[in-house]
């Protein structure tokens, strides 16, 4: 027979249990590989004032607001979610929970079982980035692409409406006030603040969307198949999971905070001008106070 603990170890997905209480008494080897946080880092804390910190799509802490654990125990029913942890190095990773309550001999909750997976598409994103750093058309810094593979991809897009109708965004992602943190941080920091920006975006963009690094703090995504609500929809959700990743510099957490414009391509349009319009957009946002303005675009039906 098996010890349960060798078992549970072997599984595919991370696996962590938790008491009434929510202080974690179980985390597997899988659960330390999707987070990389160690079992000892992370036994005998409670949940909410752990590292993983789980959010949602819109950037809210389920730790205070909409916890699945608690849920799950509360109603004594299994529960799902997708949520996005905080991974050990600083970025935002998707994973789907799954949530069961346990019982003990008498029917009462003793606690809850959390597995989780990678949400990730991690297959097509590989493949991107071998084709990508075969043909050195990736920014050394942050592994996405870089300017020239962006133009490149936009005219590819360019002369498939001329064919048929496509319908693709261009978003412009900027970190605030960027100087600032250039004076502030040094160079090594300033470069791995950028780094977990951009495996947040990576980490949480489908596959047929295309995200590099211009510079001077700003990304560029070439955004699949969308209109201009779902485009502004992707913004909102990358900035709020940008928001919530950082880096910890001694004793203080540093987040990069952003701003986003949008616009869709258009059939007589070039890349410049359509980052030109995301950067009218990220004009108008932060005039107002905002984070995410999109451009307007209807298409005929």
């Amino acid at each position: 027979m098996f010890h349960s603990k060798l078992v549970l170890d072997s599984l595919y997905d991370g696996l962590y249990t938790v008491t009434r209480l929510r202080k974690i008494n179980y985390w597997n080897r899988s659960a330390e590989t999707i987070t990389g946080y160690r079992a000892d880092e992370i036994s005998n804390l409670h949940c909410y004032e752990g590292p993983l910190k789980h959010v949602d799509s819109e950037g809210t802490d389920l730790c205070e607001h909409g916890c699945p654990l608690t849920w799950a125990m509360t109603h004594r029913q299994k529960h799902e979610a997708d949520v996005f942890l905080h991974h050990r190095d600083g970025h935002r990773v998707p994973v789907k929970v799954k949530v069961a309550p346990l019982y003990d001999e008498t029917g009462e909750v003793i606690g809850a079982a959390e597995s989780f997976a990678d949400n990730t598409v991690q297959m097509l994103a590989l493949e991107r980035l071998a084709e990508l750093e075969a043909a050195a058309l990736l920014d050394p810094l942050t592994g996405l692409a870089n300017k020239t593979y962006l133009e490149s991809q936009s005219q590819r897009y360019l002369r498939e409406m001329v064919r048929q109708p496509k319908h693709v965004g261009v978003m412009v992602i900027e970190i605030d006030d960027y100087e600032a943190l250039c004076e502030r941080l040094e160079v090594d920091a300033r470069n791995r603040l950028v780094q977990v920006v951009a495996e947040t975006i990576r980490s949480n963009c489908r596959p047929l969307d295309l995200f590099g690094y211009f510079d001077d703090g700003c990304f560029v995504g070439l955004v699949h198949d969308v209109t201009s609500n779902q485009l502004y929809t992707v913004g909102r959700k990358l900035a709020a999971l940008i928001e919530k990743s950082n880096i910890l510099l001694g004793d203080q957490l540093v987040q990069a905070k952003v701003a986003v414009g949008g616009t869709m391509l258009r059939p007589d349009d070039s890349f410049p001008a359509a980052v030109a319009r995301c950067e009218k957009q990220l004009h108008t946002v932060r005039q107002e106070g905002g984070k995410v303005a999109v451009e307007l675009h209807f298409f005929k039906v």
